[in-house]
């Protein structure tokens, strides 16, 4: 593969946001997530651990989570 499509297509390939380009250059976020769930099938109701999270973590910042055990954290 040339050209733009090629590094596009080769970047995209390696899973890493932080190396992804777009028409306005590299990616701003390392992570990014849009309205995220979690569910936990459990009896007598699922549990609902993460409901429509949105999270972008920039490169270079640092980010801690702190939760309780069975949170979501994970």
């Amino acid at each position: 593969m040339a050209g733009k499509a090629g590094r596009m297509a080769a970047n995209a390939a390696t899973g890493s946001a932080a190396h992804r380009s777009g028409p306005d250059g590299p990616a701003k976020h390392a992570v990014r997530t849009e309205g995220l769930w979690k569910i936990y099938p459990q009896e007598p109701r699922p549990v609902e651990a993460v409901r429509g999270v949105d999270l972008a973590v920039d490169r270079g910042e640092f980010v801690a989570m702190a939760g309780p055990s069975g949170s979501g954290k994970t």
